[in-house]
């Protein structure tokens, strides 16, 4: 959901969603395919954004 919501601005997004949002931000020609490659893509896009932005910790 916390990725979806990044790359989509909604963590309901469906997978579709998520291609796209995957290929407008890696300016890929084609979306990928299978979903699952989108998906993969995601967490490690999300992971490069959110990596030198400190964490909540629970109090």
């Amino acid at each position: 959901t916390q990725i979806k919501r990044i790359l989509t601005g909604s963590g309901r997004a469906s997978k579709s969603q998520v291609q796209r949002a995957i290929q407008r931000e890696l300016a890929l020609s084609a979306v990928p395919d299978p979903p699952d490659v989108a998906d993969a893509l995601a967490i490690a896009l999300c992971h490069y954004y959110l990596k030198d932005k400190p964490t909540q910790r629970s109090k």
